[in-house]
């Protein structure tokens, strides 16, 4: 499944998946993880590859699930 993406694409998904769940509460937790990183790889999966575009996708999909009604993390 991962095979389907190059190095730069694959980067890019690791990269958002880290930043979402950086603003995330509960960001470490395994399922959300795995929650956020499936919809992170759909839309690549979708053509759209860039960070920008695929850092969009994870905060909606956190966002659309839930996920935010957690406390975001301060600096």
């Amino acid at each position: 499944m991962m095979d389907d993406f190059d190095a730069r694409t694959l980067a890019n998904m690791s990269m958002a998946l880290d930043r979402v769940c950086g603003t995330l509460e509960n960001g470490e937790e395994h399922a959300v993880r795995a929650h956020l990183a499936a919809k992170i790889a759909e839309c690549a999966r979708a053509g759209a590859c860039s960070l920008q575009d695929l850092e969009a996708a994870g905060h909606a999909a956190a966002n659309r699930s839930g996920l935010r009604r957690e406390a975001l993390r301060t600096e």
